[in-house]
């Protein structure tokens, strides 16, 4: 019998605003949070800047870099901001990122002028490089923040992307179409954002869903060959100085962006709480951390083999064999010291390349292996399913104290450089001891 991962029900399940690709108009499912939150079956509606077409036009050689030139995605990562950067109350958000679906956003003028400038397939052909990072405010998570900077091989034509997008929000007023069932009626206007480079444009996104009113705001600079863009969204009203504060300093570091070398790597895309701070990481060990409510975080990577239930399970994914032969078990252990229950949210680990993966919890990658070798699965994993189940942390109560297994997978120990266990409601950054 197979199962799922138990979920307490007042458990954090942070909400955010994936990204959609260049030229493509979205429709983002929101995560359920606390309170209102809750039940709200929430989208949100993100238009991004296009690149139509063009040739690549990278810069002639022996000329001095300047801001505009088309930047590698390591230069850009320059111009992310870090949580010390940020507006007081946000945070680093690790949870994993959600995949966009397009949407039917009816017949309207300017739901037609959208539909057409979302089918633009040339935009994605002309993105030399992008990075983002994304912030929430922490425990109830009910406001976001994401900032993408991105480097399009063709000026002209991104120039001309963003003159049409601008005339398309001058002439789109409202918006009505159904989301999960749910009809929703968008309110779409220009917004006052900081003027940095050679174009800016700021939209603001204003919906209800049931009872719940939303807003999503979006900052758009274009310097050159590179958009740097901050979007803000949030139940109620969107936090838009947060916006234009982060418009202000990512823009500022994007200027300086072209004097890093073209070949330096992607910054961590889950930088430390601080840029002072002192936490060691990267490769295996026992890394350590406590969150701000007192509940006391070990991690080992790997899982010890003497890690109740992982000695078993190492043997059976090496029987089940592909590539469950290479998955790193790792061990996470919490100790509640709080006067407040305090939850296992996941695991979150970042590569020397900014990838981050989100750790499978034992339960389920073990579901997983079913479908790659079911009679390995048949004879021994459905019991060390049944168990991990039994096992597994949903809930810890005051001063309690448990342990439970994650699966890594695509990203090899030695190359983690970050490592991020949300507890309590909180993603906390671990160091090695």
């Amino acid at each position: 019998m197979k199962h799922t991962a138990p979920t307490p029900s007042n458990a954090r399940q942070p909400h955010r605003f994936g990204r959609p690709p260049l030229g493509r108009i979205a429709v983002l499912s929101v995560r359920r949070g606390r309170g209102a939150a809750a039940v709200l079956g929430a989208v949100a509606v993100a238009v991004a800047l296009t690149a139509c077409g063009g040739s690549d036009v990278s810069g002639a050689g022996g000329r001095e870099s300047s801001p505009g030139d088309v930047l590698t995605a390591g230069q850009l990562s320059t111009a992310l901001l870090s949580p010390a950067e940020m507006p007081h109350g946000y945070v680093l958000d690790s949870s994993p990122d959600q995949n966009a679906t397009d949407t039917d956003f009816g017949t309207s003028e300017c739901a037609t002028e959208l539909e057409k400038f979302a089918k633009t397939d040339d935009g994605d052909k002309n993105l030399a490089a992008e990075v983002k990072r994304t912030f929430n405010t922490g425990k109830d998570s009910l406001s976001s923040l994401e900032q993408s900077v991105s480097s399009s091989k063709d000026e002209d034509a991104l120039n001309d992307g963003l003159d049409k997008l601008n005339s398309i929000i001058d002439d789109c007023g409202q918006l009505t179409f159904s989301a999960k069932g749910q009809p929703v009626t968008l309110k779409v206007s220009k917004l006052d954002v900081p003027e940095h480079g050679d174009d800016t444009l700021g939209i603001s996104m204003k919906g209800q869903i049931s009872a719940f009113p939303f807003e999503i705001a979006l900052g758009i600079n274009r310097l050159g060959h590179n958009v740097h863009m901050v979007s803000v969204a949030a139940l109620g009203e969107a936090d838009l100085p947060a916006l234009r504060a982060a418009m202000d300093g990512g823009f500022a570091k994007l200027e300086k962006a072209h004097t890093v070398a073209k070949d330096a790597p992607v910054t961590s895309a889950a930088p430390a709480a601080a840029p002072s701070s002192t936490l060691r990481s990267g490769g295996p060990g026992a890394y350590s951390g406590t969150s701000e409510d007192g509940v006391a975080i070990q991690l080992a990577l790997p899982a010890p083999s003497s890690a109740p239930l992982a000695g078993e399970v190492a043997a059976y994914l090496n029987r089940v064999g592909g590539a469950y032969a290479d998955v790193t078990l790792v061990q996470v252990a919490l100790t509640n010291n709080s006067s407040e229950e305090a939850y296992l949210g996941g695991v979150t680990v970042v590569g020397k390349d900014g990838t981050q993966i989100e750790l499978q919890s034992l339960v389920e990658l073990l579901n997983a292996t079913d479908d790659s070798n079911p009679d390995a699965y048949s004879a021994t994993g459905g019991d060390l399913n049944s168990k991990a189940s039994d096992a597994q942390i949903s809930n810890l109560k005051p001063r309690a104290k448990g342990s439970q297994l994650y699966a890594l997978r695509g990203i090899k120990p030695a190359d983690v450089v970050d490592v991020y266990v949300n507890a309590g409601g909180a993603d906390v950054q671990l160091g090695l001891e």
